[in-house]
Formats: C-alpha cells, sequence, structure tokens
C-alpha cells in the first residue's frame, strides 16, 4: 500500500477534499470522518469548502457543532470527529451517545494544555453538565468547564446521577475545570474499564491558588471495576477521587482492579476510600504517585494501614511523600 500522500493528493496540495478521495484511497476502512468548526470563525468558509464533502450516508462532513457530528456517526463503525480551535457555550450538555466513537482535537496539545484548544463550556445559569457519555468512546484533547452544583462536570444526567452505560471509554489529554461549584469533574456510577491517561482535573479558576472553586472530588466512584487514573494532575480537588456508597450495599459491589499510578497530586487529599461502609472487596493497586504532604491521613481519608486492614486485595507501592 503507498503512501496517503500517493493516494489522497488533495490532502497534500490544498484542494478541496471529495468524497472520491477518501473512498478510493486504498486505505483502511475505520468509518467516517466528520469535523467541527465554529461558524463565527472568519475561515469558516475556506474550511468548508476545503473540507466538507456528502460521504455514503448522504451526510455532511462539516458541522458547526460538537452535537451534530456526533449525531452523524453511526455506532461501531468507527466513525471519528476532529474539532477545530474554540470554546463552544452550549445551554444542553452534549449527549456522547454513539457507541465506538473518537473525538479528538485538531491540535497536538498534552500535559497541562490539555483541553485548552478546543472546550466545551456549560452556560454558568444552565446549571447542568457540560457533558453526558453514554457509551463507550474514546475522546483526545477535550476541555469540560461547567458550575453545575448539582453533580458533575461530566456525568450521565443532568442531574449529575453518574456516567451510565458509559462503559469502556477512554480519556487522554482532557482538562476538567470547575467554573463555579461543580461537585465533581467526573462522575462514574457503575462502570467498567473507563481510563484517565494525562489528564487535568483543576477544581480553581485557572489554577489560582486560594479559589473558593474547588471540586468535592475530580473523579466520584460510586462503583466501578477496572477503573484506571494515570499519569493525571490533580489541583483544587478535596479529594482526587472519592469512593462513594454503592447500591445496592453489599461487598460485590465494591470498586475492584482499580490501578492509581504515575498521578500528581498539587493540593488537598487522594482517595478518600469509604471503607468505613465494610466495602471489603476493593482492590488494585496505588503505586507512583506524588503528593506535597505526607503520608497517612495527609493523603487520604484513613491510614494506609487501616485501609489496607479493610481491604486486603488493595496494594500500595513506591509512592512519593513529602520530604
Amino acid at each position: 500500500m503507498g503512501k496517503a500522500r500517493d493516494s489522497m493528493p488533495a490532502l497534500y496540495t490544498g484542494n478541496k477534499i471529495l468524497s472520491s478521495d477518501i473512498e478510493g484511497a486504498g486505505l483502511l476502512t475505520i468509518g467516517n470522518t466528520f469535523y467541527v468548526k465554529r461558524t463565527a470563525d472568519t475561515d469558516y468558509s475556506d474550511f468548508f469548502d476545503k473540507y466538507n464533502y456528502v460521504n455514503s450516508d448522504g451526510k455532511n462532513s462539516v458541522h458547526s457543532t460538537l452535537q451534530s457530528a456526533i449525531d452523524a456517526c453511526v455506532n461501531w463503525r468507527g466513525d471519528r470527529i476532529i474539532t477545530g480551535r474554540g470554546t463552544f457555550v452550549v445551554t444542553t450538555p452534549v449527549l456522547f451517545n454513539k457507541q465506538g466513537i473518537t473525538v479528538q482535537t485538531g491540535f497536538d496539545v498534552s500535559g497541562e494544555d490539555s483541553g485548552e484548544r478546543f472546550c466545551i463550556n456549560a452556560d454558568a445559569t444552565a446549571n447542568i453538565a457540560a457533558a453526558i457519555i453514554s457509551e463507550p468512546c474514546t475522546i483526545i484533547g477535550l476541555g469540560f468547564d461547567s458550575a453545575n452544583s448539582a453533580g458533575g462536570t461530566v456525568t450521565s444526567s443532568a442531574a449529575g446521577s453518574g456516567f451510565d452505560g458509559g462503559n469502556y471509554c477512554r480519556f487522554i489529554n482532557c482538562r476538567f475545570t470547575n467554573w463555579g461549584h461543580a461537585q465533581e469533574a467526573v462522575t462514574l456510577n457503575y462502570n467498567d474499564y473507563v481510563k484517565f491517561e494525562n489528564c487535568s482535573f483543576d477544581g480553581t479558576i485557572n489554577g489560582e491558588a486560594g479559589s473558593a472553586n474547588v471540586f468535592d472530588s475530580g473523579l466520584n466512584i460510586t462503583q466501578g471495576h477496572y477503573i484506571n487514573v494515570i499519569d493525571c494532575t490533580f489541583r483544587g480537588c478535596t479529594y482526587a477521587i472519592t469512593h462513594g456508597t454503592p447500591n445496592p450495599a453489599d461487598a460485590d459491589h465494591s470498586n475492584k482492579s482499580l490501578c492509581y499510578k504515575g498521578n500528581k497530586i498539587l493540593d488537598g487529599k487522594f482517595v478518600n476510600w469509604n471503607t468505613t461502609a465494610t466495602y471489603t472487596e476493593t482492590s488494585g493497586l496505588v503505586a507512583d504517585n506524588w503528593f506535597g504532604v505526607a503520608t497517612g491521613t495527609g493523603v487520604y481519608s484513613e491510614a494506609v494501614a487501616t485501609t489496607q486492614g479493610n481491604c486486603t486485595a488493595l496494594r500500595f507501592a513506591g509512592n512519593h511523600y513529602s520530604e
């Protein structure tokens, strides 16, 4: 198979991209590609003229809102949405309700720049989550802002009741920011196989020290199995992660097979284990995380020895505490 530039010259010469360029490229089929661009942008007309084509479903490839692009996707086809630069203010949550899609920014950003190029900003007066994610998907480089006092910035309902159905989700280089007093950045409620990688949870306005707009929790996990939080940064969170109270309240509904590794907690505490409710089957690995405070109740809701006594299958290894 030749290089993409040989098969799809329109992509490299500045010419308009046609559906025949993609369908006849001889490349592996991975679903349709959609683009999101604000109509208010001065270059919108040029962008639309170059990148828009009508795909095999009879739908345009360029959309002015992320919701419209998601609605154009088909479950499990492997559709991809590429977003342009800008902040999109929404008065209803964006619904990530198509299975197997990938949504990513068109810019290569990571670390503290995560989510700074394309951001979903929930209207401050609407008291809503910025997004409701109910189906398996991959989200790369998006920002989510909310002042949802009823629950999470990213959740499964406008009331903040959780993240139902969003199993097999992956967040990479995303940023979750609190512009009011959202209770949590992300609320997980009975979810499996969810991964956060190199994400930023920022409970303060622009990272300002002493801001009152802190997250109660970066992640609030009512119940989850195979939850991975890897190389993330937490700032302005009372707790980076809180384990809520499962319902029904029995050991089988504990959080299991967790992996919290390589995270940086700049202030606040790391995990509220909620083991007082005897969810003794919580299991997993807490390793190589970095804290600015001493070990013990300064990092967790209780001493490590207490947690390990309650949850014998929960391991701690190689964490770094203040000097």
